[in-house]
């Protein structure tokens, strides 16, 4: 089956317009600094990860080409993670990344700034509650197939597991938060 011009164009556009999720967080943090907003490990990879998720679920796209993986107390993306660790719970330093910020198209910088705008002001914990209340998204990979894979220690309680996050359940769980929030606070999800 051949593809027609324009899909086969959108595809590549679609494609051109991801990022990695250091250029995500680069921005977030330059925007922060910007405005006196300090940033830490968990508050900056649930932000990177929140607005890949509102881009995946309100506009079919996502936002950057790294791994997401579900572990035991949340999404995580490796990669960036990796590179972070060793910030701990430390405000990480806005120019940890990369000496010139990224260049976004409009659209992109646009929609991280709406999101940074709304969500700049939480803490770590309520961006944790936000991404993953109760760790919604994460129960499901570890109650259908965390016991088979997993390590588990002496009490029988299982230590650690990741397990990839398809962008299609990412987009189906922010759909399902954005209709939740939409009945509480639709100003969160305009």
């Amino acid at each position: 089956m051949c593809l027609d011009v324009t899909e086969h164009i959108f595809q590549k556009q679609r494609i051109l317009d991801m990022y990695y999720s250091i250029q995500i967080a680069d921005f977030f943090l330059r925007a922060g600094a910007k405005e006196g907003i300090e940033f830490d490990i968990q508050k900056l990879m649930k932000m990177v990860y929140l607005a890949h998720g509102l881009r995946l679920a309100k506009y079919e796209q996502p936002l950057y080409a790294d791994v997401t993986e579900s572990w035991q107390y949340g999404p995580i993306i490796p990669m960036l993670f990796n590179l972070l660790k060793q910030y701990k719970m430390n405000v990480i330093p806005v120019d940890v990344f990369a000496s010139e910020p990224a260049e976004f198209d409009a659209v992109t910088k646009q929609f991280l700034s709406v999101v940074f705008a709304k969500y700049k002001t939480f803490k770590s914990t309520e961006m944790a509650t936000i991404v993953a209340p109760n760790n919604s998204l994460e129960r499901q990979f570890f109650d259908d197939s965390f016991k088979a894979d997993c390590i588990k220690n002496k009490n029988e309680k299982y230590l650690t597991a990741q397990y990839r996050l398809p962008n299609y359940k990412i987009k189906e769980h922010f759909e399902h938060l954005i209709s939740l929030v939409a009945q509480k606070e639709p100003e969160l999800v305009d």
